[in-house]
């Protein structure tokens, strides 16, 4: 199944790229990851802890309130 939709699906994304069930995972940081994954699509992934921090103190700064507001009321669902 895993071949058939790498090769007919072009969003498809495989199963070690899925992020990790966890219980601790709350509606804003799938908002976060989100946003990360798109910075990555212009930018050149970290290679050091101190990048990796930078990047995500940018895209922290960036997330519009609305953003966070709505994730926030996603935590009771």
């Amino acid at each position: 199944m895993q071949n058939w939709l790498r090769t007919n699906c072009p969003d498809f994304i495989a199963k070690d790229q899925w992020p990790p069930n966890s219980l601790t995972f709350n509606p804003l940081d799938y908002h976060v990851r989100a946003m990360l994954e798109a910075y990555y699509k212009h930018h050149p992934k970290p290679r050091m802890i101190a990048d990796l921090e930078e990047v995500l103190h940018v895209i922290w700064d960036s997330l519009p309130q609305e953003t966070i507001d709505r994730a926030v009321t996603e935590f009771s669902k």
